[in-house]
């Protein structure tokens, strides 16, 4: 139920129920007209210009025997909270200045502070603390370096080992294919070798074939000559025989 339906038409349990809502109750109603709203102003202004200039005051006047020891801070915030509070600054105020007062009260509760003797041997010791941590840091850095360096180191060697290996394999792979080619050529020039063995038997057995053509050629052309030949002294032996025959008997040529 909102405050709205309450106030509409509340009942006497609705009011107990509302009154013992803590939320309700963080609520504040303040009902003022213009007027005392701007003399409100007025008088809250020139209240917090009094307090500004009582509190700068204040702590010209207190400063230096805080500063000096002879009044402890706890005391001073003590008096600033109790004549700060004459001032009506506020809800806010007022909390800040029990925050304020708490806050000076667990100070002077905490362990005094080292004299300069006592700080002078701490930061002594802290700077010593400080130079072996340095020591020791650049000590991890070192050894890291040096341990890097060595992995460094050899990684180079065995890539290097890897490199001479694999020059050794190109090399080897060259040297087979160097003696592949060797090997090819050889066959290449045998089989050129065969091709003009080759070359040359066919070109002898053209050769004696063209000679034993030519042979039997002159051959026939001879036979045939001396055929012409035999038939040509046949043919004068029988026209002599002929001749022979139509002259008269008894006269002699």
């Amino acid at each position: 139920m909102t405050l709205e339906e309450i106030l509409a038409s509340p009942t006497r349990e609705e009011v107990f129920a509302f009154l013992r809502n803590d939320v309700a109750r963080s609520y504040r109603i303040d009902v003022e007209s213009d007027s005392t709203i701007r003399a409100d102003l007025t008088r809250n202004q020139e209240n917090m210009t009094r307090f500004m200039q009582a509190t700068s005051g204040y702590l010209a006047a207190v400063g230096p025997a805080v500063q000096a020891g002879i009044l402890p801070p706890n005391a001073a915030v003590e008096i600033f909270t109790a004549f700060a509070r004459n001032f009506k600054l506020g809800k806010q105020a007022e909390d800040a200045l029990d925050k304020l007062g708490e806050e000076a009260e667990a100070k002077s509760k905490e362990p005094p502070k080292p004299s300069p003797e006592e700080k002078k041997g701490q930061m002594e010791m802290a700077i010593k603390a400080a130079e072996a941590q340095v020591k020791q840091q650049q000590a991890q850095a070192d050894a890291a370096i040096k341990q890097q360096q060595a992995q460094m180191d050899a990684q180079a060697k065995a890539a290097e080992h890897e490199m001479k290996l694999q020059e050794m394999q190109v090399g080897l792979q060259v040297k087979m294919q160097e003696i592949k080619l060797k090997q090819e050529e050889l066959m290449m020039k045998e089989r050129e070798m065969q091709i003009t063995a080759q070359s040359k038997a066919q070109q002898a057995e053209m050769d004696m074939a063209v000679k034993m053509r030519s042979a039997q050629t002159d051959m026939v052309v001879q036979g045939q000559k001396a055929r012409v030949d035999m038939a040509m002294m046949e043919e004068k032996a029988r026209q002599q025989r002929a001749q022979a025959a139509s002259r008269p008997k008894g006269k002699t040529s």
